[in-house]
């Protein structure tokens, strides 16, 4: 894939990678949109240890609330998600019912064109920036 982000974890030893590359012509749906969790805490044996692929869209950039364990990402035309990171990760994420929250776009072609780059929480809030703006979410 075609990593466009990562973010390191130091205290947990993981990188999650974010695989910012659409299907090619030819190739599966499904090929393009993954997260991918990386242990490294040997860094001269990482090894892949989970995956999270909510979408047939590939996510953009991420932010972590390290002292609550979640992970935010903006995850372009699929919305805003927020996932439990805490404890061993391993597997598919989506599939053990880690996702805590998502934002979709609020109507179909609103906003216009939505393409969510950054998400980060600040003080109970999800801040997202998109091609129009800035939006601010209220997570319940």
């Amino acid at each position: 894939g075609e990593t466009h982000n990562a973010w390191y974890w130091p205290s947990a030893g993981y990188v999650f990678v974010g695989e910012e590359d659409g299907p090619l012509p030819g190739e599966p749906p499904g090929s393009a949109g993954v997260m991918h969790v990386v242990d490294v805490r040997d860094l001269q044996n990482p090894v892949e240890v989970a995956t999270y692929s909510p979408a047939e869209v590939p996510p953009h950039n991420f932010w972590l609330d390290e002292p609550n364990e979640v992970l935010y990402m903006a995850w372009y035309s699929a919305g805003v998600r927020a996932i439990d990171v805490s404890g061993a990760l391993s597997g598919d994420l989506l599939a053990q019912g880690r996702e805590l929250a998502s934002i979709a776009p609020l109507a179909p072609g609103w906003p216009p064109d939505p393409a969510y780059w950054a998400a980060q929480l600040h003080n109970g809030r999800v801040y997202a920036t998109d091609g129009t703006g800035i939006w601010v979410f209220q997570l319940n």
